[in-house]
């Protein structure tokens, strides 16, 4: 029988690459979101449903009819240390409990979860690739409120029976990623090369990130829908590490350089909320669904810059 899958957010960045790459393996696909795509944009054979998924009447419309479920979506994304974690749980905790309640009662077969492989685990101390049962230990409430969502769905499955499975994405970077949204350095530093902005760097550039292609991203979500195991969690990411001092200096500047631009770099204060360290090992996604990351850096990097020379992003959508 095809699946039928349903994309919370599946307008975001993510979710975009999440549509097609589901399409391809031959899903029908279902997207619901505050925002709908621009006219002629539409992916051929995809339903759009407009709408927010915290109202429990388009919950309960978009729900229904599919087989599975990837929930993208997040309200804001809250990284400093004074963010207040009572609204965080009223945008983003309690309407991910009501949609786990939806799953339950409508037979889902798999509910995949797009937690943060980047923020959950916090400072960890061996500077080796994290393996899923390292501890959590999030120092930003974007992190405690992807942690408590997970936590949460790992409850369900217990006591409840909920298909549910939980996706650590290390940091994701691509064609299509907007700079300037407090997320996402490698479209923030290719748009500020672009417009001659000066780039800030919080530190002294040697926090350490595990850049991981979008397209890899979408790929290994739909792994987990195919041959993910129900009441577990696994990482994307490519188990290699790049500081951001590297990832400017040998990844950005030669490929910028080459067309005559400059990137010119402020290092500023560093901020408690960020990660010293955050290398996601992989081993468990491969040996359960042969998912392994194909684009290597360079590549992913010479491809966004050259969408990003075609649009001349400046963060606005």
């Amino acid at each position: 029988m095809k699946q039928k899958v349903l994309l919370i957010g599946g307008m975001g960045f993510i979710g975009r690459y999440l549509v097609r790459a589901c399409c391809e393996a031959c899903m029908t696909v279902r997207v619901a979101d505050i925002v709908l795509p621009k006219a002629g944009t539409e992916e051929s054979g995809v339903e759009y449903l407009q709408g927010d998924y915290r109202d429990e009447a388009f919950l309960h419309t978009i729900i229904d009819g599919v087989n599975m479920v990837i929930h993208l979506a997040h309200d804001t994304i809250l990284l400093d240390l004074n963010s207040n974690i009572e609204p965080e749980i009223e945008r983003n905790v309690l309407p991910a409990v009501r949609l786990m309640d939806a799953c339950c009662a409508s037979g889902i077969a798999k509910l995949v979860f797009v937690s943060s492989g980047g923020t959950l685990y916090g400072n960890y101390e061996p500077r080796v690739p994290i393996c899923e049962d390292a501890p959590k230990r999030p120092v930003s409430v974007y992190g405690i409120s992807k942690l408590m969502i997970e936590q949460l769905g790992f409850l369900y499955y217990e006591q409840k029976n909920l298909p549910f499975i939980a996706a650590r994405p290390g940091n994701a970077y691509g064609r299509g990623q907007l700079p300037f949204r407090g997320q996402g350095f490698v479209a923030t530093a290719l748009a500020s090369a672009l417009q001659c902005r000066t780039l800030n760097i919080f530190g002294d550039g040697s926090v350490v990130r595990d850049y991981v292609h979008v397209q890899d991203i979408a790929e290994a979500l739909v792994a987990m829908l195919n041959l993910g195991r129900i009441g577990e969690a696994y990482n994307i990411g490519t188990a290699h590490g790049t500081s951001l001092r590297t990832l400017v200096n040998d990844c950005i500047v030669p490929i910028i350089s080459d067309e005559g631009y400059k990137l010119n770099c402020n290092y500023a204060s560093e901020r408690r909320a960020d990660v010293i360290y955050n290398v996601l090992a992989n081993d468990k996604l491969r040996e359960d669904t042969g998912f392994i990351p194909r684009i290597a850096l360079r590549e992913g990097m010479l491809s966004t810059w050259q969408w990003m020379k075609k649009y001349n992003c400046c963060g606005e959508k």
